[in-house]
C-alpha cells in the first residue's frame, strides 16, 4: 500500500515539474518574442528618427519658412508614426509580465510624452515651438542704425561697461519675442493634456515620468535646501562686485538680469572677468583661449583628448563631417539616432562659456559612441537622461581643473597654485549653481502655474519674476513686464529641467568616484583603470533606466548633494575669509578688456575672410599670414557685419514685426510638407496631407511582414536550433564509451 501511494506521489511530481518546466519554457519563449518584437520597433525608431533629425538640423541652421515647414512636417508624421507603434506593442505584449528592462523599454515606448496629444493639441504644440525658434532666430535690437542679432546682443551684454546700454539691448530684444505671448498660456496648458494621455494624475508625476525619476520634484526640493545656502553666499559675492562696478543699488543683494552678461542669465560665466577673486588670472584664460585657437573644430579635437583620457574614446571624423562651426550661439547637438551619429551646430567663439560647452557637447557625443551596442534609440526618442546629463557636466568640471588648464597651456604653470585652485572652483561655481536656481525656477513655475489655474499672460510673467527672485536671487528691469522665458526652448517646448537639475549634482559624485580625494583635481589627469566600470555602464546600460544603471555598475544609490557641497568647500572657506575685505578690487581693468576686444576682433576677420599668401616648393609649403592695424580690423570687420545682415535669414522672415509671414512658401512644402502660418488673430494652424511622396516610400524600411511574424519565427528559428544541438549532442554523447564520457 505503501508503496502505491509513493509511486502516485512520484507521478505527481514529475508531472508538475514537466509542467513547470513547460509553463517556464512558454514564459521564456515568450520573452524572447516580445524581445524580437521591440528591437524591431527600435530599428524602425532609428529610421524614423534619422528623418526628423535632418529636418531639424536644416532648420536650426537656416530658420526659414521652407525649413519651418519641413521640421513641421517631420515632428507630425513621427508623432504619428510613434503611436502607431504604441499600439503594436500594447496589442504584442498586453497582460505579459516583463524581466526589467524589457517592462521599461515597453513603458518608453508606450508612454510617449508630448507625442501622445490629440491630433489637433499635436499641430497646436508644433506650431509653436517652431514659430519661437524662428522668432528667436530672427529678433533683432535696433542700437542707432545698426540691427544686431541675439549673438551681438549677448555680446554686448558681456562686454560692454554701459548699465543703460545693457538694460535696453536686454529689454528691446526680448520685447520682440513679444509675438509669442498671447498663444503661450495655451501651449503650456498642453502639458497638462499630454500628462492624461500618458495616463498621469499631474504634471509633477508626468515629468518625473519622462525623466525617469520618482518623486523627483520632491527630492529636488530637500536637495536644493541643502545647497541653497551656498548659491546665496556665490550670489552675494558676485552682487557686491557688480555693485562695485556699476555703481548700482540693489534691495535685499538681488541682481538685475540685464547685468549676468546673457540674455537668459541662467549661467554667470560671461561676468566672469567682472567678478573673479584674481582679474589677471581670469584674463590670462580669456586671452589664451583666443592665443591658443580654441575655437571651433580646434577646440572640439582639443575637448576630445579628454574623453579619450576619461572614456577611452574621442570624436569620430563623422563628428566633423557632420557639424557647422560657423552658424549661432548657444550651441545646439543634434543625434541622428542612425548609428548614433551626431553633429554640433555652433558659432566660431574662444569665449569661456563655449570652452565648457564643448566639453559638454563632446561628452554627450562620446557616450552615445559607447551607447550604441546597447540600441537607447527609444531613451533618445522619449525620455531626458540625467545620466547623459551628468556625464556632460563631469567633462565640463574637469576641464577647468588647474592639471587641465596648465596642460592646454591656458595658463602659465608658474602661477599660485592656491589661486589657481580658487580660479578653477570660482569658474565651476559661477557655470553650475545659477544654473541649479534657475532649473529650479522654470520647472516649479510651470507647475504652480498649472496647479493654480494661471491663464493670463500678465500673471505668468509677474510669477516668472516672483520664481526668480525667489530661488535665484535675480530682478527684472524697471519694467517688470519683460518675458524672458519666451527665450528659453525649453520653455516654449514645454521640456522639464529636472534630468538637468538631477544630472548636474549626479556629475559631482561621478567626479568623487573618479577621483579618490577631492585634492586630486590639483595633479595632472590621467586615465585611471578604475575608469572602466564607467565605460562598461555606457556600453551596457544606455537602453535601461538611469537609476538601475548608476546603482548596478557604480554603486550610487541615491543622487544627493555632499558631493557638491565637498568639492565647494574649499571656495566657500574663501568667501568666508574675504567676507570683510570688501574694498579689494575685483575684475578686469579696461586696459585688458579693450585688449581682448582687439584680438577678438581680429580672429573673427581672420575666420570670415582670412587673408593668406602660400608659396608652394616641392619639399616646403610656408604659410604668411598679414596682420593688419586696428584700423584695417575695423574697416574689414564692418564690411563682414554688412555681408551677414544681407544674407541674414531675417531678409525672408520679418515675422519681428508681422508673424502672419511663416508660411510654407515651396511647391513641395505645400504638397508633400505640412502648411504652416500665424493669422492676424494669433492663432497657429497647421495643416498636414497625409498623402506620402515616392522620396518618403523608398525611404521606408522594406518590411514585407509584420513585426509579430517576424519574431515569432526569430523564436522559432532559435528553439529548431536548441533542439538540433541537443539531439545531435545526445546521439553523440550515446556512441562514447562510457569510461570516457565524463572525462
Amino acid at each position: 500500500m505503501r508503496l502505491q501511494w509513493i509511486y502516485v506521489i512520484f507521478g505527481v511530481v514529475v508531472c508538475a515539474s514537466v509542467f513547470c518546466e513547460i509553463q517556464v519554457s512558454e514564459v521564456q519563449d515568450s520573452e524572447k518574442q516580445i524581445a524580437a518584437f521591440i528591437e524591431l520597433t527600435e530599428l524602425e525608431y532609428e529610421e524614423k528618427c534619422f528623418e526628423t533629425a535632418q529636418s531639424e538640423w536644416e532648420f536650426i541652421n537656416e530658420p526659414t519658412n521652407q525649413t519651418f515647414a519641413n521640421w513641421a512636417s517631420a515632428q507630425y508624421k513621427y508623432g504619428i508614426f510613434k503611436k502607431e507603434q504604441r499600439d503594436e506593442i500594447l496589442n504584442e505584449t498586453n497582460n505579459v509580465e516583463l524581466l526589467s528592462t524589457l517592462s521599461y523599454k515597453r513603458e518608453a515606448a508606450t508612454k510617449l510624452g508630448d507625442a501622445l496629444l490629440e491630433e489637433e493639441n499635436w499641430k497646436q504644440f508644433i506650431t509653436f515651438a517652431g514659430q519661437a525658434e524662428v522668432l528667436r532666430a530672427s529678433a533683432k535690437y535696433t542700437e542707432k542704425t545698426k540691427k544686431l542679432s541675439q549673438q551681438d546682443v549677448e555680446r554686448l551684454l558681456s562686454q560692454s561697461g554701459d548699465v543703460d546700454k545693457k538694460r535696453d539691448a536686454w529689454a528691446s530684444w526680448h520685447q520682440e519675442l513679444a509675438p509669442l505671448l498671447p498663444n503661450f498660456p495655451q501651449q503650456i496648458q498642453l502639458i497638462h493634456e499630454a500628462a492624461k494621455a500618458n495616463g498621469e494624475k499631474n504634471v509633477s508625476h508626468y515629468w518625473e515620468l519622462l525623466s525617469a525619476y520618482p518623486n523627483g520634484y520632491e527630492k529636488l526640493e530637500y536637495t536644493w535646501n541643502e545647497i541653497s545656502n551656498l548659491h546665496k553666499k556665490i550670489r552675494n559675492f558676485v552682487h557686491t562686485r557688480l555693485v562695485q562696478k556699476y555703481k548700482i543699488v540693489s534691495e535685499n543683494e538681488s541682481i538685475p538680469a540685464y547685468l549676468l552678461g546673457s540674455l537668459q542669465g541662467n549661467d554667470w560665466i560671461a561676468i566672469a572677468g567682472d567678478v573673479m577673486p584674481n582679474s589677471n588670472l581670469t584674463f590670462e584664460i580669456r586671452k589664451n583661449l583666443w592665443k591658443k585657437n580654441l575655437m571651433g573644430p580646434s577646440l572640439y579635437k582639443t575637448a576630445s583628448t579628454l574623453g579619450k583620457i576619461t572614456l577611452n574614446t574621442g570624436l569620430g571624423a563623422e563628428f566633423f563631417k557632420n557639424s557647422q562651426f560657423d552658424k549661432k550661439c548657444p550651441a545646439k547637438l543634434i543625434n541622428f539616432c542612425k548609428l548614433y551619429e551626431m553633429g554640433v551646430s555652433t558659432c566660431f567663439d574662444a569665449s569661456l562659456n563655449n570652452y565648457l560647452t564643448a566639453h559638454k557637447m563632446v561628452a554627450k557625443v562620446v557616450v552615445n559612441h559607447l551607447m550604441a551596442e546597447s540600441s537607447p534609440v527609444l531613451n533618445i526618442a522619449n525620455r531626458y537622461s540625467a545620466l547623459e546629463e551628468g556625464i556632460a557636466e563631469l567633462f565640463a568640471i574637469l576641464s577647468v581643473s588647474p592639471a587641465r588648464l596648465r596642460s592646454l597651456g591656458l595658463v602659465a604653470s608658474s602661477n599660485d597654485t592656491e589661486q589657481l585652485e580658487i580660479e578653477s572652483l570660482m569658474i565651476t561655481a559661477l557655470d553650475v549653481l545659477p544654473r541649479l536656481a534657475y532649473y529650479m525656477t522654470a520647472d516649479l513655475w510651470r507647475i504652480n502655474a498649472l496647479r493654480n489655474g494661471i491663464n493670463d499672460s500678465k500673471d505668468l510673467i509677474a510669477s516668472w519674476w516672483k520664481y526668480r527672485l525667489e530661488y535665484e536671487g535675480v530682478l527684472g528691469s524697471a519694467a517688470s513686464d519683460i518675458p524672458t522665458f519666451l527665450a528659453d526652448s525649453y520653455i516654449t517646448g514645454n521640456k522639464p529641467y529636472l534630468s538637468k537639475f538631477v544630472g548636474t549634482v549626479l556629475a559631482f559624485q561621478f567626479y568623487e568616484y573618479l577621483m579618490s580625494s577631492t585634492e586630486v583635481r590639483y595633479d595632472s589627469i590621467k586615465g585611471d583603470p578604475a575608469n572602466h566600470m564607467l565605460v562598461k555602464m555606457f556600453q551596457d546600460g544606455g537602453a535601461d533606466d538611469w537609476t538601475t544603471v548608476i546603482s548596478k555598475y557604480l554603486k550610487i544609490e541615491e543622487v544627493e548633494s555632499n558631493s557638491l557641497l565637498s568639492y565647494f568647500s574649499r571656495l566657500e572657506d574663501y568667501i568666508d575669509e574675504r567676507r570683510d575685505k570688501d574694498e579689494e578690487k575685483y575684475g578686469s581693468t579696461d586696459l585688458q578688456e579693450a585688449e581682448l576686444e582687439q584680438l577678438e576682433e581680429y580672429h573673427r576677420i581672420q575666420f570670415r575672410s582670412p587673408s593668406t599668401t602660400t608659396t608652394t616648393t616641392t619639399t616646403t609649403t610656408t604659410t604668411t599670414t598679414a596682420v593688419p592695424s586696428v584700423k584695417e580690423l575695423n574697416s574689414k570687420y564692418s564690411q563682414s557685419d554688412s555681408t551677414e545682415s544681407k544674407s541674414s535669414p531675417s531678409k525672408s522672415l520679418d515675422i519681428a514685426n508681422n508673424p502672419s509671414n511663416i508660411q510654407a512658401d515651396t511647391s513641395e512644402a505645400k504638397d508633400t510638407s505640412s502648411s504652416i502660418k500665424v493669422n492676424k488673430n494669433n492663432s497657429e494652424t497647421l495643416n498636414v496631407n497625409e498623402l506620402e511622396s515616392e522620396a518618403d516610400t523608398k525611404n521606408k524600411p522594406k518590411i514585407n511582414t509584420s513585426k509579430a511574424v517576424w519574431a515569432v519565427l526569430a523564436v522559432l528559428v532559435a528553439t529548431v536550433t536548441i533542439c538540433l544541438i541537443a539531439i545531435f549532442g545526445r546521439s553523440r554523447c550515446r556512441e562514447t564509451p562510457k569510461n570516457r564520457r565524463y572525462v
